[in-house]
């Protein structure tokens, strides 16, 4: 399913040359991006994070077939905290200043709240990629794809 966020309340007629053309050059990068995010996960040298335990986080980790790069989840709702995510069996932990300290962190949080979790959180600039679109925090891989 193909979905994009519009400025109207009512539903947008399909706008088929126009939407055709993304989605099969989503359908075409598809082996390029799955590559790539395989090879920036290899070169990240700490321990990596999913902050934010969402529908679209778990998705994505699992859809993506991530799970062996990635050492748990942080969640800041506590309901969720100490359970296990479907589909891959990651940890969902709390937030922990210190243990956290030299992890990477993918950031599955809202674009709208990204800045608050990196300054909430004091992670530095080389700590933190968002894989939420859309986001000026995405890996430079993904970037590349998507405005190529």
């Amino acid at each position: 399913m193909f979905c994009q966020k519009v400025e109207s309340s009512s539903i947008v007629p399909w706008k088929c040359e126009e939407e055709s053309t993304k989605i099969l050059k989503y359908r075409d990068s598809w082996g390029d991006y799955n590559k790539n995010l395989i090879g920036f996960l290899d070169s990240i040298n700490s321990p990596i994070v999913i902050y934010g335990c969402g529908a679209r986080s778990c998705n994505f980790v699992n859809f993506m077939g991530i799970s062996n790069w990635i050492h748990s989840f942080v969640d800041d709702q506590q309901e969720k905290q100490g359970l296990y995510v479907p589909g891959n069996k990651l940890n969902i932990r709390s937030w922990d200043q210190d243990y956290f300290k030299d992890f990477v962190f993918l950031l599955g949080v809202n674009t709208e709240n990204e800045y608050k979790v990196i300054n909430n959180r004091q992670l530095g600039h080389e700590q933190f990629y968002s894989i939420l679109p859309p986001s000026k925090n995405l890996p430079e891989f993904w970037n590349s794809l998507i405005y190529a």
